[in-house]
Formats: structure tokens, sequence, C-alpha cells
């Protein structure tokens, strides 16, 4: 759901509807609906794109934050 909301927001913020990013990736609208949903699994490839794309990297993407490392000795 996480990667789901970050697409719609990151879509939302270069005021973009979902069949223009479904172009960029070369799928349906409706494939890309579902990426938005979370109601499938986003190939690798199209997330690499759609990070480049946003300019983002694809932990941002996904949600993931960085964490400080600590040292373990």
């Amino acid at each position: 759901k996480v990667i789901g909301n970050n697409l719609r927001k990151f879509r939302m913020m270069h005021r973009r509807t979902q069949k223009e990013f479904a172009k960029v990736l070369g799928i349906r609208q409706s494939s890309y609906s579902y990426y938005e949903e979370g109601r499938t699994r986003i190939p690798t490839d199209k997330l690499v794109t759609l990070a480049k794309t946003y300019h983002i990297s694809i932990n941002e993407l996904c949600g993931i934050k960085k964490k400080k490392l600590t040292r373990m000795f």
C-alpha cells in the first residue's frame, strides 16, 4: 500500500493523470491504477522507470527511510 500511496502522491505533485504515466511505462491505464491501489506488484523495471521519471530514488518511492547505522563492536 505504501508504494501505491507514494505513486499517487508523486503523480499528483506532477499534476499528471494515470493515463499519462501508464503511457510512459508502456502499460494500460487500468494496470497503473492497480499499482496505485496496491492490487498488483510493480515489476522492478517499472519501478526504475518511475523513480527516474520522478527524479527520486527507488527507496523514496517505496517509502524506505534511511536508518542511522550503529557500530556493532
